[in-house]
């Protein structure tokens, strides 16, 4: 586990974890932020109420809050609403709890199509649609107007060797 790491944009971070590795302190030169865990593992939000009591919102092992981010869930259990800020987030999902549909704060939605494997095969955003091809249950390339990204594997793995990029207007052949 990484006990140490070191950025220019955020100095040195410390990390500590328990003994069954889940993290419970990241130390940055901004400050120190605590986690804490119930019996089961479920991460609990440390930020105490106006009267000072610990908060600790879970819905049958779900978390309806952390860290000032509010959480809502459908009854499969499926992420529906996320608050950050006052901004809002929202999620639809299909009778197969496959995201069908994001819409973002300030209102931009995107959309999901799968195949009958219920691979994702396309997404629908601003007026743009980026198609997905797969090689059984590897994803073999997505494309988005002109452009497409190849991506080749480890022969009957998961393993990533490349990803070949080709972008609007290259030519190919000769």
């Amino acid at each position: 586990m990484i006990s140490k790491e070191a950025s220019n944009r955020s100095g040195q971070i410390n990390y500590r974890y328990d003994p069954v590795g889940r993290l419970l302190e990241a130390a940055t030169p901004k400050g120190v932020e605590s986690f804490r865990f119930d019996p089961a593992g479920n991460l609990l939000d440390n930020t105490p109420t106006a009267d000072g009591h610990q908060d600790n919102s879970l819905l049958g092992n779900l978390l309806s809050h952390y860290a000032g981010r509010h959480y809502r869930y459908d009854s499969r259990g499926n992420l529906v609403e996320k608050r950050v800020n006052g901004s809002l987030t929202q999620l639809e999902w299909d009778g197969y709890n496959r995201l069908s549909r994001l819409t973002a704060p300030g209102g931009n939605s995107t959309e999901y199509r799968y195949d009958p494997l219920g691979h994702r095969i396309a997404k629908l955003s601003q007026g743009k649609t980026t198609l997905y091809g797969w090689d059984g249950d590897v994803l073999a390339f997505e494309t988005q107007d002109d452009a497409a990204v190849h991506y080749l594997f480890e022969p009957g793995s998961f393993i990533p060797l490349a990803q070949v990029h080709t972008e609007p207007g290259a030519k190919h052949g000769k």
